[in-house]
């Protein structure tokens, strides 16, 4: 068990988002939708709910290892999400809407990090929604 300012990392989604204004005025709001919508899907699931959804910033998950190595979606561009920055060479392209947005997965969820971004705040905003009802309930199945 590694521990994360009281709460076991082991058993943390993060959803991180840039601590910049932009990223705290537009991304926040949408990680906090996304979580929520996580949290509901694992109230549908058979069992106990098996990890917690986290919202919390870019400069708290660079910097603290155990975050690093959990399952993790970014929202964001990479110019306000330092995480995004971080992940996104390393993460393949899942859907991109040239222009708007981009959402970066591994198509097989082997590599459960990805990025969820667009080019302003509707875009990434569209992208979060997109990302819901295309890929969020097989990103669950490969994280549980």
């Amino acid at each position: 068990m590694s521990d994360v300012d009281g709460v076991d990392a082991d058993l943390v989604l993060p959803l991180v988002v840039g601590a910049h204004l932009e990223a705290e005025r537009h991304d926040r709001a949408l990680a906090y939708g996304l979580s929520d919508e996580i949290a509901a899907r694992q109230g549908l699931m058979d069992g106990p709910m098996t990890f917690e959804p986290l919202v919390c910033c870019d400069l708290w998950y660079l910097n603290d290892d155990a975050l690093r190595l959990r399952p993790t979606l970014t929202i964001g561009r990479p110019e306000i999400n330092a995480a995004t920055a971080f992940l996104a060479s390393r993460v393949p392209t899942m859907m991109v809407r040239e222009d708007a947005y981009r959402i970066q997965l591994d198509p097989e969820f082997i590599e459960r990090r990805g990025c969820i971004w667009g080019t302003d705040a509707e875009a990434t905003a569209e992208a979060v929604k997109v990302f819901i009802d295309r890929y969020l309930a097989e990103y669950l199945q490969a994280v549980l």
